[in-house]
């Protein structure tokens, strides 16, 4: 992957080229970058940036981009402005064919979802992010969350023992892929499930 530095130099240069598509592709890996190292108003501003500058504009990684600005508003606390960016009909989106970038849009509205207590909503589209991820080949947890996400689901319907076995699933497949810190989160996960008393007959 490149390095953040690698990034804000290709922007650059894609700002110089005046060439959109790039500059929003290399804004919105930027965006993720800083994400990751909990850099959120620089990752707000970068995946902001993305949107902007392909607004009125087809643009296939649009879902994913929205899914970004979503991710870091949720961290930041903002859920309701959260939720009313990606409750919105993004465009590109409804009239497509499943893709990856819509499956990231689904998971991250279905996490937002879920915090939110509409917990059928979230199940649906984690549900539909499922059949996305199955037509797609993906089950590695790195790049599709689903799993997790309808493990909170199911916990939050008193479906304990479909949540455990769903999150051991996770767990073991984070530990085929081998990615530490996704093992941790796995477990933690599987944990949870665990912790919660199945409800009496």
């Amino acid at each position: 992957p490149a390095t953040e530095a690698e990034l804000q130099k290709m922007l650059e240069q894609a700002r110089q080229l005046a060439n959109p598509v790039a500059e929003a592709e290399f804004s919105l890996s930027l965006g993720y970058s800083l994400l990751v190292q909990g850099r959120l108003n620089e990752a707000h501003a970068a995946a902001a940036d993305s949107l902007v500058v392909m607004d009125g504009r087809p643009w296939r990684t649009r879902p994913l981009a929205l899914a970004c600005l979503g991710e870091v508003l949720m961290a930041e606390g903002r859920l309701h402005e959260a939720l009313d960016l990606l409750t919105a009909p993004p465009p590109d989106f409804e009239a497509g064919v499943p893709t990856p970038e819509c499956r990231r849009f689904l998971e991250q509205r279905g996490r937002s979802l879920l915090v939110s207590g509409r917990v059928d909503a979230a199940l649906s589209d984690f549900g539909s992010a499922r059949r996305w991820a199955e037509l797609e080949g993906t089950d590695n947890p790195c790049t599709t969350s689903w799993r997790s996400g309808m493990v909170g689901c199911l916990l939050a319907r008193g479906q304990v023992e479909e949540a455990r076995s769903l999150a051991q699933e996770d767990l073991e497949l984070a530990r085929a892929f081998g990615a530490p810190w996704l093992v941790g989160a796995t477990l933690l996960e599987a944990a949870t499930a665990a912790a919660v008393p199945a409800p009496g007959p």
